[in-house]
Parts: C-alpha cells; sequence; structure tokens
C-alpha cells in the first residue's frame, strides 16, 4: 500500500496515517503534504473563524420551564366563613355569554377531588350546541379546602354530619362531628349570593352534588333542607352513619304530605362493587322511597355496575350532567343564535308573543329574532321556521348575514315544545275521521301570524320563505298547495315525500296550485333541497310542479353541510321571489284606535255587540275608520281562502264517500 502513494521518480508524495489514527481501520491512507508555513496559516485561520462564530452565533436557548396545567375558564379563590373557616373555592365558566336566565351552577362537594372531573364533563359535553349534546353549559363551582390534599378529613368530617345525637361513637380517629348546619348556612347565605353577584346564574337552577361523607350532607339537603337547591346528587352516601339516620329521614319524609309535591330531583348512585353496607343503604332509600316515587316524587336510586367507592364518585357526575342540565326550547334558541352570530350576544334580538290558534284553541309561541339595531319596519324578508336544529341555525345565520334586513319567526307549542309532526301532516282524503292539524297551522299562519308579523312591517313590506324539513319539508308543500298567496316561495329539506305512498304527489294536491295561481295571477316559487336530487319522487315532483304556469321548482344537493345547503337554499329562495315579486299581503302601519276582530270572532259576537261594533267604528275619525275596514276586509279575505279549502276538501271526501259506496247484493 505505501508504494501506491509514490512517484515515478520514486519519492513520496504523502505522508501515511499511522495504524489506529482512523478509529477500528488499520489502513494507511495517503494525506496530501502541506509546508509547515501553510499549516500555521491554515491553523490561525481556523481558530480566527471560530472565535469569530463563537461571537457571532446565539446561545442555545434553555430548554422552557416546566409550567402547571390548568383548566381552561377556571379559577380558585380563598373565603373566610361568618363561622371562621377557611375554604379554597373552584370555579369553571363557561366561556359564551349566558342566556337571558343565567348559567345553571352545580355546587360540587369535596372540590379538591371531584371539581376538574365536574368542570370537564360540563364544558366538553355542553360546549355550544346543547341541541345536540343535551346538555347545557353551565357554571361549576367546587367547595374544597386549603391545601393540595384531595380529601381533607379534618375538615370535611364536621361539615358533612348533622348535629344529631349519637347513637354510636364515630370510628377511632375522626374528627367532631355534627356541623352540617353550619355548613349548610355557610353555603346558602354567604358562598350562593357571593356566586350570584359576581356571574350570571340561573337561581331556579341549583344542583348539589356530593359523595361519600359528602353524599349524606347532600341527601340531609334534600329531606331536610328542600329549598336549598334545585336539585341534588348524592354519590355513594355513608348512609351506615349513626346508625342509618339517614334511612329515618327518608321514612319521615315517604309518611309526609310533602312526598308527593316534591319537585326537586334526587338521584342516588352508589357502586354495585361497594361494601355491602353501602349497597344495602342504597337499597334501603330504594325501598322506603318506593311509595313517594310511585306518587310522584323525582327519586331514582341506581346501582352502578361494576362500580366501586371511588368509580362510582365520577359516574355519577356524567348522569348528574345529563339529568340536570338537560336544556329547554329557549336554551337551545339562545345557543343556536349565539352560534349563528359567531359568539355575539347581541347580534339578533328576539321577542316573544304568546297566541290562542282560532282554529284548534291551542296556544302557541311566536318568537321573532331580528338584528341588532333593525326596527320591525325595516325589515325586508321573514324566514319562518317551524322547527329547530340546523334549518333554525342556518335561517339565523342567514338573518345576521345577509345585506338585505332579514327577520326569522319561529313557532312552537304554548307550552315551549317543538311543533309536534302531527302539527305538519295533512288529513288524508276519505278519511275525516282521522283529522291531523296541517290543516289548523296553515290556517294560523295565513290568518293569524302571517298578518300580525307583516302588520308591523314598513310601507315596502316584505318577501316571506316558508323552510321546513322532513314532515315539516311536506308541510310547506301543502302550503303551497292550499295557501301560494301565503308566502313567497318555499324550501322542502329532504321533505317526506313517500309519506303516505306520494300523497303530495297526487293531482288532487299539486292540482290546486295552477288555479289559484290563475285566478290571483300570482307565481310560486319552490326549492327542493335533497339528499339525491336524482330520488324519482323528487324529480317527478319538480316535474308536476314546473309542467303548472308560473311555478319554478330547482332543486338542490343537500350535501355534507346542511347549515350552509339550507342557507344556499334560502339564498335561492329569496332571489326566486325577487326576480318575480308577487303581490304582498297588505301592510297595515296605522293605529286604528279599535281592535279588529278576525272573520271567526265577528261570527261569534252577538247582534247587539255586532251594533255596538259598528257604532264604535262611526265614532272613529274618518283615516281610521278607513283603516279599520282594511284590516277587517283582509281578515275576512284570509278566512275566505281557508275556509274555501276546507269546504272543497270535505265536499272531495264527500265524493269519494259516494263513488266508494258499493250496494248490497241481492
Amino acid at each position: 500500500m505505501a508504494a501506491a502513494g509514490a512517484g515515478r521518480g520514486g519519492r513520496a508524495r504523502g505522508r501515511a496515517l499511522r495504524p489506529g489514527s482512523v478509529p477500528g481501520s488499520a489502513l494507511r491512507l495517503p494525506v496530501p503534504a502541506m509546508p509547515e508555513t501553510r499549516m500555521k496559516r491554515a491553523l490561525s485561520l481556523a481558530i480566527l473563524l471560530a472565535a469569530l462564530s463563537s461571537a457571532v452565533a446565539p446561545a442555545a436557548p434553555p430548554p422552557p420551564p416546566d409550567t402547571p396545567v390548568q383548566l381552561p375558564g377556571t379559577h380558585a379563590f380563598g373565603l373566610h366563613s361568618r363561622a371562621g373557616l377557611e375554604y379554597r373555592i373552584f370555579v369553571s365558566e363557561p366561556a359564551a355569554p349566558a342566556p337571558p336566565s343565567g348559567w345553571p351552577v352545580v355546587y360540587v362537594l369535596d372540590g379538591n377531588a371531584w371539581f376538574a372531573h365536574a368542570a370537564q364533563q360540563v364544558r366538553v359535553r355542553g360546549g355550544k350546541r346543547p341541541d345536540k349534546t343535551g346538555v347545557l353549559p353551565a357554571l361549576v363551582v367546587g367547595v374544597g379546602y386549603p391545601g393540595d390534599a384531595y380529601i381533607n378529613s379534618p375538615r370535611r368530617t364536621p361539615d358533612f354530619t348533622p348535629d344529631v345525637p349519637l347513637r354510636t361513637p364515630n370510628p377511632a380517629g375522626w374528627a367532631a362531628t355534627g356541623g352540617a348546619d353550619t355548613f349548610m348556612a355557610f353555603l346558602v347565605d354567604e358562598l350562593k349570593p357571593l356566586i350570584n353577584s359576581r356571574y350570571a346564574t340561573d337561581q331556579d337552577k341549583e344542583i348539589l352534588f356530593g359523595h361519600s361523607l359528602g353524599g349524606l350532607f347532600a341527601l340531609h339537603a334534600w329531606f331536610n333542607h328542600p329549598a336549598a337547591f334545585d336539585g341534588v346528587v348524592s354519590a355513594s352516601p355513608s348512609t351506615w352513619w349513626n346508625e342509618e339516620v339517614a334511612l329515618d329521614w327518608a321514612r319521615r319524609f315517604a309518611g309526609s304530605a310533602d312526598a308527593a309535591g316534591r319537585k326537586q330531583p334526587l338521584l342516588v348512585a352508589t357502586g354495585a362493587a361497594e361494601l355491602e353496607s353501602m349497597v344495602a343503604g342504597a337499597r334501603g332509600l330504594e325501598r322506603i322511597l318506593a311509595g313517594a316515587t310511585a306518587a310522584g316524587a323525582p327519586v331514582q336510586v341506581a346501582l352502578l355496575e361494576d362500580e366501586d367507592h371511588l368509580s362510582a364518585a365520577p359516574v355519577a357526575i356524567n348522569r348528574l350532567v345529563r339529568r340536570f342540565l338537560a336544556p329547554s326550547r329557549d336554551d337551545i334558541d339562545h345557543a343556536l343564535a349565539l352560534l349563528a352570530d359567531d359568539g355575539k350576544a347581541d347580534a339578533l334580538v328576539g321577542r316573544e308573543r304568546s297566541l290562542v290558534g282560532a282554529a284548534d284553541g291551542r296556544g302557541y309561541r311566536v318568537r321573532e329574532y331580528r338584528p341588532a339595531g333593525v326596527a320591525a319596519e325595516q325589515v325586508r324578508r321573514t324566514i319562518y321556521v317551524l322547527e329547530d336544529g340546523e334549518v333554525l341555525q342556518a335561517a339565523l345565520r342567514q338573518a345576521r348575514g345577509s345585506a338585505v334586513p332579514t327577520a326569522v319567526v319561529g313557532l312552537r307549542q304554548g307550552d315551549g315544545r317543538p311543533l309536534q309532526p302531527r302539527a305538519f301532516t295533512p288529513t288524508p282524503d276519505g278519511d275525516p275521521e282521522n283529522r291531523a292539524g296541517a290543516e289548523d297551522l296553515l290556517k294560523l299562519l295565513h290568518a293569524q301570524v302571517v298578518p300580525e308579523i307583516a302588520g308591523s312591517r314598513g310601507p315596502g313590506g316584505e318577501d316571506r320563505v316558508l323552510v321546513g324539513s322532513a314532515r315539516a319539508g311536506l308541510f310547506a308543500l301543502y302550503a303551497v298547495a292550499n295557501a301560494p298567496e301565503t308566502f313567497a316561495a318555499v324550501v322542502a329539506v329532504a321533505p317526506e315525500l313517500d309519506w303516505r305512498g306520494g300523497f303530495v304527489l297526487s293531482p288532487n294536491v299539486i292540482g290546486r296550485i295552477g288555479p289559484k295561481l290563475a285566478v290571483q295571477g300570482r307565481a310560486a316559487r319552490v326549492v327542493l333541497l335533497q339528499e339525491d336530487i336524482a330520488d324519482p319522487l323528487s324529480a317527478r315532483l319538480r316535474q308536476s310542479l314546473e309542467a303548472i304556469e308560473g311555478v319554478q321548482a330547482p332543486g338542490l344537493a343537500l350535501g355534507e353541510a346542511p347549515v350552509q345547503a339550507v342557507a344556499a337554499a334560502l339564498d335561492t329562495a329569496f332571489g326566486l321571489a325577487d326576480t318575480a315579486r308577487p303581490a304582498r299581503m297588505p301592510v297595515f302601519a296605522e293605529d286604528t284606535g279599535l281592535p279588529v276582530p278576525d272573520a271567526d270572532a265577528y261570527v261569534a259576537l252577538t247582534p247587539q255587540q255586532r251594533f255596538d261594533l259598528r257604532m264604535r267604528l262611526r265614532a272613529l275619525p274618518k283615516p281610521r275608520q278607513d283603516a279599520w275596514v282594511r284590516r277587517f276586509k283582509f281578515n275576512l279575505d284570509a278566512a275566505l281562502w281557508f275556509y274555501e279549502h276546507r269546504l272543497l276538501h270535505e265536499e272531495k271526501t264527500r265524493m269519494d264517500a259516494i263513488n266508494a259506496y258499493e250496494a248490497p247484493a241481492p
């Protein structure tokens, strides 16, 4: 190998490295020779470059220090009670603005141990969509003690045990007992007022959670202080304490007159794998309270399969969240409005009114949403929504984002619940005994709701669009067929076209549209939003509608984003309404000074009452008389359209019955 580095003159042109100079190798590698002067210069240059690089290059940053993890939206503070005791209060607050009624409040005892789980359950499951999760965001308040110990026995034992004569001595090492009433006074008279003053709370939705001895205190609160909380969850209560004194409370309650009338719910949840004494106590409560439960007391006792004393607490919290934080219709409305407003609580303003249906005598609640700062007379578009969920959310988004002032009108039952499917269901032809609610709902909209809303608009009037999905989508098509003058357009989202074998596709239904449009000189606009626009029923409906002169029925695909799809369909509907603007319902901005009855109310008047009404009308100034007459004639016209539809329907039913009649065989 050495000879390989020699030139022809026999002089070596390089120096061989000594064995070992390359670790793990015994090879002698040739290295070009370097004069001594050049070597010194190279070394000096290398040293200079190293110095420059060390002076210019920044030092590597030190690793970031460890930081404690904090749950989002939570904080804690100390509180000194009037009894001279220190408490550590943990609070988890929802991120979104509170509803008008305020947030529910969940008070969690042993906050050092159970607050974090309760706060995360409410935060994750509540979120922004209570209409989907079934859980309302809530304020969670943990009541704990100073220090980091999960369980502070010296403090919690007196707080959670009532002041009753001890039947047996407490276990060895226990702290003093009997401070439950003092602790209750702290909760009710000190902590709750402080929380209510700092946060937007609903004082009619205050829930108490306690576990083990805290569960015993929770039972004490429910049995002996029923007005303190609006609901109680007792997880693995220590019913064994003081020879089962908690069962004595249950017996006294079960035999009282208050048993059947108690409104505050109680949930007792004990692990099935706990000590026998704990399971026996839960079964004893269930047995003693069985009669009260049957009489209507909202009591539930649950044995949690495979759960022990400590694992039962998180499960009980999960059930608290699902059962006690179920949202009402107003809560869902508020959450959807905020979602449509991107969290801006003042972007939409709602007002609600109650009315009684003239046709069915039922109570209804009408809620109108308008963009903040937009008066009723400035609205130029109104979306009528008869349900919750994605359809309402899309309508609210439309109201906030449209350049044209747009309002949303929702309709519910008088008790606040959504309209039931039967309200959207037409009465099948030939089956008058099985009368459904679509006829009454259409009259309610046509003769009561729409005129009242339209009467608050300005002189320019408004365009109205009715939107519904599933059975409500079927009703939207029914409204087009029977009262096309009421809405400029309708949006039917995945309507139940197959209901009763394609009822809406029958010539009897579709055939009503053409003559009515011809009489009124109007145009009908129907936007069909389907998962599959090529569906045979959907295609057949569009073809049948578009075969009628003056009807447009475009079809759109629902796609993967229903809210955006419904919003696009609403844009299409209003665009169609703008291209062929129908004659609008009359606008009554004048104050008549005299109530104007609808047709049903006028028919119900006695002759003397009608005479008195005419005399009062004559006493009005001429402009008010004219305004009153215009409104009264409109009410009569609206009733005429409805009664015409009803009479035609009843006549056809009678004719069908006659044609189906067969003479008995001789």
